[in-house]
């Protein structure tokens, strides 16, 4: 999974413009297309980072399983108190985002090593990496759907809890190295 981000960013930093947008979300089908004019408006509105989050009002997560409820909430507890602590951020889990796209270049365009290997680890550490080159995030609520997924979850779930125990020192000294 990191490698797939790594190739699409190398692209784009060739070919993506200061006033584009760039989205990303899962291709389960669970991101409600809804959130699409919430993201445009708050990039309009200054945002360089907007997140579709599970944690502002108006946020639903429907037909989520229980463990993977309680999973989510935990890491992102984890991540926002005490990890990655970057302002108006709730929800670092989530893939569903839009990029103003002169930030997601001069990111891309640095080529920073991930240090999640193949998991979903690396969503939270691109949203780290894109915290150095701006302060400017933004969230909208998210209706996440888990009846709308289209075939079973990628995620192996202890695959991903030890790549955070495993990179959890590397999204430290990222975090202590930000410019505030």
């Amino acid at each position: 999974m990191p490698e797939s981000f790594r190739g699409v960013f190398q692209y784009l930093a060739k070919v993506v413009q200061d006033d584009d947008i760039v989205f990303t979300l899962e291709a389960d089908g669970t991101n409600d297309i809804a959130c699409i004019p919430g993201f445009v408006e708050e990039i309009k509105k200054g945002a360089d980072v907007v997140i579709a989050s599970r944690y502002v009002p108006g946020a639903a997560s429907i037909g989520l399983p229980k463990h993977r409820l309680l999973m989510s909430a935990l890491i992102n507890m984890f991540l926002r108190r005490i990890l990655l602590r970057i302002p108006n951020v709730r929800d670092y889990t989530v893939l569903y985002r839009a990029y103003r796209g002169s930030v997601l270049r001069k990111y891309a365009s640095d080529n920073i090593p991930f240090a999640a290997r193949k998991s979903f680890a690396v969503i939270p550490e691109i949203l780290g990496c894109v915290s150095h080159y701006t302060n400017k995030f933004a969230e909208v609520p998210l209706r996440y759907d888990y009846g709308l997924k289209k075939g079973p979850s990628k995620m192996k779930i202890f695959q991903t809890l030890s790549e955070y125990i495993r990179i959890t020192p590397a999204m430290f000294i990222l975090s202590l190295s930000r410019k505030k």
